[in-house]
């Protein structure tokens, strides 16, 4: 007989009772609905988050206005704002123009691109029309920079950097944690205290000027953005895989000794495929949960990185870049709209705590089991059941029967399937 896995899906298992939380639920509904937007950035946005307009420079959130002289329309006009500077007090005013309006196009063509990156078009979800491109008129959800670039564009664009960055920096982390972890909880002696020492030293490292120190090097280089980019999560994830190495270690020392491990050495079975066969299921559940309380810290590090001006460079946007703006006092006074990417961080690193709340609770819930089998090999494995019993106590001779040395013949026979 069988038994389920700490990491089943079932109703009982870590996945359904963390999905059975609230938490859980709203977590993934929010990544999951930033994912979409941010995917479709193209035809969400009526411009390029390159585009620059500088007579527009800091202009606020354009108004829709739905009711005119001819009375309420459900088609959305703008009318023309004209941004003024006031060389004596620093003030910047805004001036409308009621004689100049302009109907707000949905699903109209502008700037051409690739839905998704697979699909050809230049149908937008909302624009303004040739006449109010002629004219210089432009529509600014959220306002503009100072280099009259739009920030709703350039918020939807950084949200593409911004959001694959931690399941980036994991998958550059987690290959190195499980080598470091596996190979330290499994093979134990000189190897273990090696592999512990050179944790201890890369986690004794300060994670944020270590991480200033390789965006200024970086700063410095003349490469190309996405080779800049590479190299900081590169860098995430080197200073960040210590501590999932030492999880993945305890939860090996832990099943060391279960019998299940024992039955597969008597069996003959190599530690490789013990780790991959009877530990790793194991351990499954543990690292995506750690993965999951990593991903909130490699947004929060790349943000502060890119806000100090040492992480993404300009021109390619994510949400701590759009923050540099925002730095100085007298543009965020002049502009508060520049901390709507500041919220969307707040909110996608809340979403993702909760995610690992809930996975971390369900977790703490169930106790560790022995893998199930995969399906198709219950026959054999109950076929092995009945012989694996006689072929432990045959090599053994009087010695009396397994189960005096901890082992059964459930998980003898389970193991033995090589």
């Amino acid at each position: 007989m069988t038994r389920r896995s700490g990491a089943s899906l079932g109703r009982g298992g870590v996945w359904g009772r963390a999905w059975q939380r609230r938490g859980m639920r709203w977590g993934v509904a929010v990544f999951a609905l930033l994912a979409v937007i941010v995917a479709s950035a193209d035809f969400l946005s009526p411009y390029r988050p390159e585009t620059q307009a500088t007579q527009d420079a800091y202009a606020p959130p354009t108004r829709l206005h739905f009711s005119g002289p001819s009375g309420f329309s459900l088609r959305p006009y703008v009318i023309r704002v004209t941004v003024s500077f006031d060389p004596v007090t620093y003030e910047r005013t805004s001036t409308e123009n009621p004689l100049e309006r302009h109907a707000v196009r949905f699903f109209g063509r502008g700037d051409p691109y690739r839905l998704w990156g697979v699909f050809p078009t230049n149908v937008h979800l909302f624009t303004l029309g040739d006449d109010a491109a002629r004219a210089g008129v432009r529509i600014y959800l959220w306002g503009a920079d100072r280099l009259g670039r739009d920030v709703f564009a350039r918020t939807l664009f950084g949200g593409r950097v911004s959001l694959a960055v931690g399941p980036i920096v994991l998958a550059l982390l987690f290959p190195l944690a499980l080598l470091v972890g596996g190979a330290s909880g499994s093979l134990g002696g000189w190897v273990d205290a090696l592999l512990q020492r050179v944790g201890e030293l890369v986690g004794s490292l300060p994670s944020l000027p270590v991480l200033l120190i390789l965006g200024a090097a970086l700063s410095g280089v003349a490469a190309p953005p996405a080779v800049r980019i590479l190299a900081i999560l590169g860098g995430l994830a080197a200073i960040s895989w210590p501590g999932m190495a030492r999880v993945i270690r305890g939860q090996i020392l832990s099943l060391r000794g279960r019998e299940f491990v024992l039955a597969a050495r008597a069996c003959g079975a190599s530690e490789g495929r013990i780790f991959a066969r009877d530990l790793l299921p194991h351990v499954a559940t543990t690292i995506v949960v750690g993965g999951a309380l990593l991903l909130p810290s490699a947004m929060v590090l790349e943000a502060s990185l890119s806000f100090l001006g040492l992480g993404i460079p300009e021109p390619t946007p994510s949400w701590g870049t759009l923050l540099v703006g925002a730095r100085s006092v007298s543009a965020l006074a002049t502009a508060p709209w520049l901390l709507v990417p500041g919220a969307l961080i707040a909110l996608s690193a809340s979403a993702a705590n909760l995610i690992a709340d809930a996975l971390r609770e369900s977790l703490a819930e169930g106790d560790l089991q022995r893998p199930q089998l995969p399906r198709g090999r219950e026959r054999r494995a109950r076929s092995a059941e009945r012989v694996g019993g006689r072929r432990l106590s045959g090599s053994r001779g009087s010695n009396g029967p397994p189960e005096e040395h901890g082992l059964n013949r459930e998980t003898t026979g389970s193991s033995c399937l090589w």
